[in-house]
């Protein structure tokens, strides 16, 4: 098993990072850091694992060009993903080794996994208020981002699709997760929480736009694959959902493109008759009229 670490400016974090993937029983067979640019002092917070991880770096990219950069220099079978301000939990190594012999048919093999703040943990696990497919996944990756992010994918099933896109800077998980469903590959879970997702500050209003915007040309892409009717349909309604989000942000951002992305939530061919009057008339009035109308 390789490690993926990509980091950028995380020099106060990494260390519980690789520490949490070097004292697995049994160890990783590598722990590559991908210094995706950084600005800050990285190189002294790696200096303790000098002996035990391999470092490369590259100019800012974002986290797919960082995690790309790893995966090329990669030797182990199982590519597992591991972001430098988060940690695993003891017993992850295992499992996902485990889990990869045992169900050579899984391409994605992802685990629970328990959020905090600030130190603390948060109730409940990822999976608590979340739903893994296990029946119809080509449709289900198309409704949403089932698939826990930081979990690890086969080698030469990441390498036949390419790697994360060239250039993504939102939903990259969800992308890679898409074209690999779509191929054909499948996705397990474990259903232990064995990773500390350390969340970080809340999302700003123009960062869920420029999310909404990211994932919107995500889903346009996925128009190039042969989907049959299940999947067309599918797409059509989280297409529509993405729309009326981005009209959404856009309005609250007070962003220029707030009128023409509310008329295309409008004219949205899933677009429920409340949402046409309501994004029609975001489209339409006035942004203080449009305020109160519109609202949530």
């Amino acid at each position: 098993m390789s490690v993926l670490v990509p980091a950028y400016n995380t020099a106060t974090t990494i260390g519980d990072a690789l520490e949490s993937a070097l004292s697995q029983d049994p160890p990783p067979y590598e722990v590559i850091v991908s210094d995706d640019g950084s600005l800050d002092d990285l190189d002294s917070a790696l200096r303790p694992f000098a002996d035990r991880v391999h470092v490369v770096r590259g100019p800012n990219g974002g986290l797919a060009a960082a995690r790309n950069r790893a995966a090329a220099v990669a030797t182990g079978e199982l590519l597992a993903l591991l972001d430098a301000d988060d940690v695993w939990l003891p017993g992850r190594v295992a499992a996902l080794t485990a889990a990869a012999a045992a169900r050579p048919d899984l391409a994605v093999l992802t685990t629970d996994a328990v959020e905090s703040r600030a130190g603390l943990r948060t109730p409940g696990s990822y999976y608590d208020v979340r739903a893994f497919d296990v029946g119809h996944q080509e449709v289900a990756i198309l409704r949403e981002n089932f698939i826990f992010g930081a979990g690890a994918v086969r080698a030469d099933a990441f390498r036949a699709v390419g790697g994360y896109r060239h250039g993504a800077r939102h939903a990259e998980d969800w992308d890679l997760w898409l074209r690999l469903l779509l191929n054909g590959h499948r996705a397990g879970l474990i259903e232990q929480p064995l990773y500390e997702y350390r969340r970080r500050p809340e999302s700003l209003t123009g960062q869920r736009l420029a999310l909404a915007v990211g994932i919107l040309d995500l889903l346009a892409r996925v128009r190039s694959f042969p989907l049959d009717r299940a999947q067309r349909d599918q797409l059509d309604r989280t297409e529509q959902r993405w729309r009326e989000a981005a009209a959404r942000a856009a309005h609250r951002a007070a962003d220029p493109r707030a009128r023409r992305m509310a008329l295309r939530a409008a004219a949205g061919t899933r677009a429920t008759p409340k949402a046409r009057l309501k994004f029609g008339a975001a489209a339409i009035l006035p942004p203080r009229v449009v305020a109160w109308r519109v609202g949530q």
